[in-house]
């Protein structure tokens, strides 16, 4: 119910019960209908998955193939011609409203416009049986509820435990079988919320949705994609936080901030220690520079004084300078 108030979410959830009440309640529908009433009352029980689709701005090319509805006649056909086993209650109804469906839609991506979705389930006629053989090599009947393989690699089907036992499983191209939902109005309401993209039913496997089906969901329904990612790694059931924990998790949270008092004394004291440091490193740098400018000027003091000494001890005496300096004026 929370899902509703978030943005790109333009149709209300409901409920399992909820689509199960409102297809039984329209499966009295005439076959005589013509194809837009047979659109607008497949819209109204897919959760206005159509109108969703034609408003968003991203998406074009919307098409919706419907198909007649079968009578109670064909469908008791298909049960004696598959005896022993009957039809769910919710999937009879649906196909007294539609025998099948197919919805397409495309998304513009720069500048192209890629083919993006499909949602389909097929027509009575086409629900061929398969067996499945469990791990303890127990064989159980299953009918294949899409047979188009468009938007799946893999096959759905319903399988049928007991007579009357029915689920739907999903199997992947390993060909191991991963469980899927219950009925078939919770394949249904599932179906809708990943807006059949392609591949969305790899959610339900130990691999996962592929990367770009993972990104494309993300984009339109995050809510749905965030459940998906949170999918336990046996492919079975949600992993969903129990709503009481997590209330008590941030009372708790909430109470250990309200006790941590901030105390201003103990930063001033960390901030003056800080400053002190600081200065002392200041001036014990003044220090070593001063000491090293004054001992430079000793050593530039005494290679002068050796220069003047060398200069002097080469240089002969001043009476000697003078008699040279006779003889020489003499020629002597």
């Amino acid at each position: 119910k929370n899902c509703q108030k978030k943005k790109g979410m333009s149709f209300p959830l409901k409920n399992s019960t909820d689509i199960s009440i409102n297809i039984q309640k329209n499966a009295t529908i005439e076959p005589s209908k013509s194809k837009e009433k047979i659109r607008v009352l497949f819209d109204s029980i897919a959760l206005n998955v159509i109108s969703f689709l034609e408003k968003h701005r991203g998406i074009t090319d919307v098409k919706f193939f419907e198909r007649a509805p079968i009578t109670n006649k064909q469908i008791a056909q298909w049960e004696n011609k598959n005896a022993p086993y009957k039809l769910p209650v919710d999937y009879k109804s649906f196909l007294m409203i539609s025998d099948g469906f197919t919805l397409k839609w495309h998304m513009k991506f720069n500048g192209d416009i890629l083919p993006l979705g499909t949602l389909s389930l097929s027509p009575l006629h086409t629900v061929i049986p398969i067996q499945r053989q469990d791990d303890d090599s127990i064989k159980q009947m299953a009918f294949q509820l899409d047979a188009s393989n468009d938007s799946t690699d893999g096959i759905i089907v319903m399988l049928f435990e007991k007579e009357n036992n029915v689920s739907i499983w999903f199997q992947d191209l390993s060909c191991e079988w991963h469980y899927v939902c219950a009925t078939f109005t919770d394949y249904f309401r599932l179906m809708i919320m990943h807006l059949g993209l392609k591949n969305w039913q790899y959610a339900f496997t130990k691999i996962g949705l592929n990367p770009v089906t993972r990104q494309w969901l993300r984009f339109l329904m995050p809510l749905r994609c965030d459940m998906d990612m949170r999918h336990n790694e046996n492919g079975f059931g949600w992993i969903l936080h129990n709503k009481n924990d997590m209330y008590k998790k941030n009372k708790q949270l909430k109470q250990m901030i309200k006790r941590k008092k901030l105390n201003l004394n103990k930063i001033d004291e960390i901030v003056a220690a800080q400053l002190n440091k600081a200065n002392d490193n200041k001036n014990s740098g003044r220090d070593n520079k001063n000491e090293s400018q004054e001992s430079n000027r000793a050593r530039g003091s005494s290679k002068n004084n050796n220069n003047v000494k060398s200069k002097t001890q080469n240089r002969p005496p001043s009476a000697a300078r003078n008699r040279n300096n006779r003889n020489k004026q003499r020629g002597i």
